[in-house]
């Protein structure tokens, strides 16, 4: 996790984060570092699969946000929006869904 994160993001939030950190690192499912916007109390944490389909993660003071984006039957994009108290559960199932973080993504816009 970075730890240069700026101050309008809360405790509760930085803790929240730390959680979803930990838990996935003990299950050897590394979480990649958590991003933020300029403005609002969240970190999020941002995984991807060999399909291109994407999870957001929102850790918020209360709760996590999760945002998934993948193709329907159609070809149409579709975008799915539900909240989470326990985060391990879930990261067990991206983990067997084969998601992984998105720091390939992050590396490649820094060389080009």
């Amino acid at each position: 996790m970075d730890y240069n994160i700026p101050n309008h993001v809360s405790p509760s939030t930085i803790v929240r984060a730390k959680r979803l950190s930990d838990n996935a690192i003990s299950m050897d499912f590394y979480p990649g570092n958590a991003r933020w916007g300029d403005k609002g109390d969240y970190l999020v944490y941002v995984f991807t699969n060999k399909a291109g389909h994407l999870i957001l993660i929102y850790c918020c003071p209360y709760a996590y946000l999760v945002e998934i984006t993948e193709d329907d039957s159609c070809g149409n994009e579709h975008t799915s929006y539900f909240m989470l108290k326990n985060i391990r559960h879930w990261l067990f199932k991206i983990k067997g869904l084969g998601f992984y973080d998105c720091e390939h993504i992050k590396r490649d816009e820094e060389q080009q």
